[in-house]
């Protein structure tokens, strides 16, 4: 069934060169995997999700403690959000380092843009279901951060029109998280898959060669990434259980009070000034943009090369950044904010 569908979204020819592995790592096909997985089991978690303030954790606790295979469901559909969130960015790092993005098709860039924002906002979402004391504060962080952006007031109501956690705000991302977000993506998913397929494939990459069948080499690499991400998810499902805090509680929020991992660095930037998250629209400004860029195109992907060698470096420096901002917000933040020893 896997190969079936990978015959409709791959194009039936590749160049020949595209075939090294160590071009793409398959990462659009591993970000298909975890969202597949992600899809499948957040399907089950409805049967047991109830959407409202007064009987949201309860149902959840139902789920761990009650319900046979439970605890795991929840802590693969937990594992598969970040698989996902890590792959579709260094997917997008893929891209940029082998410039690919300088494509004449720019509207490819833009999808898989979309796609990484969505993908993001959709975490953002589903961090609230659980009720807990770390769902609660981390998306009440997230709404002050959110508040900092221009015109972050206005889409703050409307996505907590009453408070973080109350009946509409929790109704609100329960249908973000699993009608409209999930929809959006399949939608974009398949135009970015169907813009691939009539580009006949990606940048060519290697030495020069002609068009080769996808089938079966293309479809046999794709199809093992497949079953080795699904295998891997599905395992530390069994040793990573998905964390449930005390219930939530508006009236004692926890000292520091922090965001969602993958927004951490956001936080952590706006720590030192609140006019800080003007830099963090500029670098996401520059991803989109990327493609305008006075760069030249590329004939043949390489990875880090030599005509587009400032991108390159310029990208590792925010992905550095990132990651830097991210580990001092997880390990090295304290009560009030303050520094302490990750040791």
């Amino acid at each position: 069934m896997v190969t079936a569908l990978l015959k409709h979204l791959f194009p039936r020819r590749v160049l020949e060169g595209n075939l090294k592995i160590g071009y793409t790592f398959g990462l659009g096909g591993l970000v298909l995997t975890t969202f597949l997985l992600l899809g499948g089991s957040g399907f089950l978690l409805l049967f047991y999700y109830a959407p409202t303030p007064e009987r949201a954790y309860a149902s959840i606790q139902f789920l761990e403690m009650d319900v046979w295979g439970g605890g795991y469901l929840r802590s693969l559909h937990r594992l598969s959000s970040h698989a996902l969130l890590i792959l579709v960015a260094l997917h997008s790092l893929r891209v940029v380092l082998t410039g690919a993005f300088r494509r004449k098709e720019r509207l490819n860039w833009i999808v898989g843009c979309l796609l990484l924002f969505l993908s993001v906002f959709a975490a953002y979402t589903g961090y609230l279901l659980p009720a807990d004391q770390l769902a609660y504060w981390a998306t009440q962080t997230g709404m002050e951060l959110l508040k900092a952006l221009p015109g972050g007031g206005a889409l703050r109501s409307l996505l907590v029109p009453d408070t973080v956690g109350g009946p509409l705000a929790l109704l609100r991302f329960y249908a973000l998280h699993v009608v409209l977000l999930p929809l959006a993506m399949l939608a974009l998913s398949m135009l970015h898959f169907f813009i691939i397929r009539r580009q006949r494939g990606l940048l060519p990459y290697g030495a020069p060669g002609g068009y080769v069948s996808s089938e079966p080499r293309f479809f046999r690499l794709v199809t093992l990434g497949f079953a080795a991400c699904s295998v891997a998810l599905l395992l530390l499902g069994v040793f990573i259980p998905a964390p449930l805090d005390l219930p939530a509680d508006p009236a004692h929020p926890p000292n520091p009070a922090k965001s969602a991992w993958f927004l951490l660095w956001i936080q952590e930037l706006v720590s030192y000034s609140t006019r800080a998250i003007y830099g963090a629209i500029l670098l996401i400004a520059a991803l989109v943009a990327l493609p305008w860029l006075p760069v030249p195109e590329l004939e043949r992907a390489s990875w880090f090369p030599r005509e587009q060698r400032a991108v390159a470096i310029l990208t590792l420096a925010a992905c550095g950044l990132i990651l830097a901002l991210t580990a001092v917000g997880l390990f090295m933040r304290g009560p009030n904010w303050g520094f302490v020893s990750p040791f």
